[in-house]
């Protein structure tokens, strides 16, 4: 049975608290509201970071396959929080990002702990070999547009010369590669590191 957003209230709560076990300086005044334009198309689910300690998560109660709707939802409430412990939100952010390059690292390790701790296989964290990736670094490196600009728009969500969520599968190829080098690290040690911290332990 698909649960109705009233009754999946809860669920999102014990994913925020799933979270804070894993990052503990998850503000504790953390909250959640719906918008359904939020919904990423055939995931059932989708979220941003509305506020510093608000998420906002789409939700789609029809979403046909049940157990991945449950799935997908936890691996999105994750993957906000993990921007709750970066500071990075749409409204009243604590930090400021400088291009482009910056939007992808941070995505990436969000998403890479949405896939590692969500147990989840999102497309936008699919990558190519590293000597494709690093074209898409090099491209990335010398685009400067506006954040708000149709082309920045394509660049993180739509398609850019035939690839889709360019931004986030570079971002998760960086952050996997910060991560084979410092062993000693975990995804959970990047959500506290700037993005210029996780280029410099990618090593590219």
């Amino acid at each position: 049975m698909i649960k109705t957003i009233k009754n999946v209230e809860k669920d999102i709560q014990q994913h925020i608290a799933e979270a804070r076990q894993l990052l503990p300086t998850l503000p504790a005044d953390l909250t959640f509201v719906y918008n359904k334009n939020l919904i990423v198309p055939g995931n059932g689910t989708g979220g941003t970071l509305l506020k510093p300690t608000v998420l906002g998560i789409g939700y789609d109660p029809t979403f046909e396959n049940v157990e991945l709707l449950a799935k997908n939802l936890r691996a999105t409430v994750l993957h906000e929080c993990y921007h709750a412990v970066q500071g990075w939100s749409d409204i009243d952010s604590i930090i400021t990002l400088s291009d482009l390059l910056d939007d992808a690292v941070l995505e990436g390790a969000a998403t890479v702990f949405e896939r590692d701790y969500g147990g989840t296989k999102p497309p936008w964290a699919l990558y190519e070999d590293d000597a494709t990736m690093a074209v898409w670094l090099s491209d990335v490196k010398l685009q400067k547009m506006d954040v708000n600009s149709k082309e920045y728009n394509q660049y993180k969500f739509g398609t850019v010369n035939g690839v889709s969520w360019m931004l986030y599968k570079l971002g998760t190829w960086l952050t996997d590669k910060a991560l084979s080098r410092n062993s000693e690290l975990d995804v959970t040690d990047l959500a506290t590191k700037n993005a210029a911290e996780i280029i410099d332990l990618a090593g590219v």
